[in-house]
């Protein structure tokens, strides 16, 4: 029999910081594991931390196989039970427990000592845990503990099928501690065996992955098997970890599966910082890269609650990418000539792509596992649309998120069409006869061939149209930068945006208009169209009164007809016939206005009146003068 050693260390607190100085093994998973609900671990918690407090009270590793426990152990540790159910009590009262009581609950806490009676009691040495008095009355003295160790053990779950519960042992105090994982074993409730685990019997898995909206499980992992993170920009993912542990055989229990939804937010919690949040931006347990591409580094704690104790750590590099094909966006087609051959580049922004193995498939287009960066297609000759896939690989491992591109085969047959404006409505425009002073909605048919493919972005962006409006010698150059734009002889406003070419289109003067449209790709000349237009004279028909006459109150009374070719109005009106002497102009700016009044005339004074049309089209365009009303003012 083994002597119990003198305890010489402060007991305190079960359950302390650690630092776990241990190869962690990182394997995505996406499987669902065992949810373990916090309420249900509670009492088998507590067994744990009894145990383990315990075999380091006895300053000494007190490992056992099933049922081998000795005599002296399981009656200290059931003493130990007795000491904290009755902590709370005076502290100079004795806790004194009728042998008989204490023999049947040593019988209760460990399998294997059915037969556990005051003889094994006689053969147990004092110690600083209890004094057995084998006097008549047969009681065991339980003594008061004292001091305990710094090393702690903290529970991280147990078995699928409850039997084992599973600890790590750890000591804050001492940075060249090594950790280590035990288990303890029951059997029908109670104490079996307590074994240390090997190294490698302990997996601890920590994954970012995409949760599925509709089941909330995990959809894809974004974790490589070499501990690196890549997560398309633009997506917010969930951080999980796990614990499986290995047995002697290589067979896999799964203990435990730690989220912020499954009930064990009340014993462990998450704690993760991002050396770049425009990169990479943590929240509670996702990680959101939304932003800016690149690689930052996302450092995380698990930490128990209870304690506030850090049981694991670590750093994941985490990539936010964005893949492109030519430049092209991925909601954007790459539009190819029947039988034309054209060179693709991918390019993975956000990470070296010297070390990314692209390969790509299509059956469209007969590519077969095509490694590299470039990839040569030979579009076939009919039209008709395909797709193209180029799947990334880091460390000869694929990435979950491959880049679909669409390759549309199509001729490309440029024209130029145009709707005619008649007020605030469209019509289809016929013909090559324009009217000057009226506004035309041009399209460049088939213009979006060139669209977004190999035309760069931000600063490097090139245009991939130009529509050129020549007119009496000069010229207005629309590009997809949309803006206004106009000199003497025609204006150039902003269209319906989109793929297609368009651009609202005012002649301002008679003449011929020649509209030339070049596209462009990967920056350089494609196809070109032109055509000419014939612009006439614009002209505003005019306007004359209905009636102009003397109203009360040396006032002029006018009436006319709504002419709808024009803006508005003008009216004059002169003591002479010639409208020199007292001329003075009035502007009306509604043409639906068909009544004026002039007042403060001259009473006796004979008045000549006349009106005009106006059209205002960036320049204003004015119609001839009506004839002129004579009209006396007598009232």
């Amino acid at each position: 029999m083994q002597k119990v050693k003198k305890v010489k260390q402060k007991m305190g607190a079960v359950l302390l910081s650690i630092v776990v100085a241990m190869s962690i093994i990182f394997v995505p998973s996406v499987s669902t594991l065992k949810k373990v609900s916090a309420n249900t671990e509670t009492e088998n918690m507590n067994q744990l931390e009894k145990w383990t407090l315990i075999s380091r009270l006895l300053n000494e590793e007190a490992y056992f196989d099933e049922g081998k426990v000795t005599n002296e152990v399981a009656a200290i540790y059931t003493a130990a039970e007795y000491y904290w159910e009755n902590e709370d009590q005076e502290e100079d009262k004795d806790i004194n427990i009728p042998a008989d009581e204490f023999c049947n609950a040593v019988r209760g806490n460990f399998a294997g000592k059915e037969n556990f009676d005051t003889s094994a009691l006689e053969s147990i040495e004092e110690n600083d845990f209890f004094k057995y008095d084998d006097s008549d009355e047969g009681n065991v003295y339980i003594k008061k503990l004292g001091q305990g160790p710094e090393e702690q053990c903290t529970y991280l779950g147990e078995s699928e099928d409850e039997d084992t519960l599973y600890g790590i042992w750890t000591n804050p105090a001492e940075n060249d501690f090594e950790p280590y994982y035990v288990a303890l074993d029951l059997k029908d409730g109670k104490i079996a065996s307590y074994r240390k685990l090997a190294k490698d019997a302990v997996i601890f898995q920590f994954d970012i992955y995409e949760e599925d909206e509709e089941t909330e499980e995990p959809a894809r992992s974004f974790t490589t098997s070499k501990n690196k993170v890549f997560i398309p920009q633009g997506t917010e993912a969930k951080a999980d970890y796990w614990i499986t542990i290995r047995d002697e055989n290589g067979e896999e229990t799964k203990v435990s599966q730690f989220t912020t939804d499954n009930g064990l937010e009340d014993i462990f919690k998450l704690n993760m910082t991002s050396s770049n949040s425009n990169i990479a931006r943590v929240k509670n347990d996702q990680v959101i890269a939304d932003k800016s591409t690149g690689t930052a580094n996302i450092k995380y704690e698990i930490k128990e609650v209870k304690g506030n104790n850090t049981i694991y750590q670590g750093t994941l590099p985490c990539t936010s990418y964005k893949l492109s094909i030519n430049g092209c966006k991925p909601d954007w087609w790459v539009n190819i000539l029947p039988g034309m051959s054209m060179d693709l580049k991918v390019n993975m922004e956000g990470y070296d792509n010297s070390k990314v193995k692209f390969v790509w498939n299509s059956s469209k287009y007969n590519i077969k596992n095509v490694s590299g960066q470039t990839c040569k297609v030979k579009a076939p000759s009919s039209v008709g649309e395909g797709k193209l896939t180029v799947t990334p690989y880091i460390d000869n491992e694929p990435l979950e998120d491959s880049y679909e591109q669409l390759l549309d085969v199509r001729k490309c047959n440029l024209s130029l069409t145009y709707r005619h404006f008649i007020g605030v409505n469209t019509e289809v425009g016929k013909g090559t006869t324009l009217k000057a002073g009226d506004s035309y909605w041009f399209y460049l048919n088939d213009g979006d061939f060139g669209w977004d493919f190999g035309n760069g972005s931000g600063s490097k962006r090139q245009t991939f149209y130009k529509i050129e409006c020549k007119l009496n010698g000069k010229t207005l150059t629309a590009t997809e930068v949309e803006k206004n734009l106009k000199n003497s002889e025609l204006s150039i406003g902003i269209g319906a945006g989109g793929g297609c070419p368009n651009r609202i289109i005012v002649p301002k003067k008679s003449g011929k208009l020649t509209i030339k449209a070049t596209l462009y790709r990967n920056g350089k000349y494609f196809k070109s169209y032109s055509k000419t237009y014939t612009v006439k004279k614009f002209t505003v028909k005019k306007t004359s009164f209905k009636s102009a006459k003397n109203a009360k109150g040396k006032k002029i009374a006018l009436k006319w007809k709504k002419n709808t070719s024009g803006t508005g109005y003008q009216i004059q009106y002169a003591t002479d016939k010639k409208f020199k002497k007292e001329c003075k102009t009035k502007t009306i700016s509604k043409n639906k206005t068909t009544s004026y009044t002039i007042k403060s005339l001259k009473k006796k004074k004979t008045y000549y009146v006349r009106i005009r049309t106006y059209k205002k089209l960036g320049n204003t365009y004015y119609s001839g003068w009506s004839s002129a009303k004579k009209v006396k003012i007598n009232k």
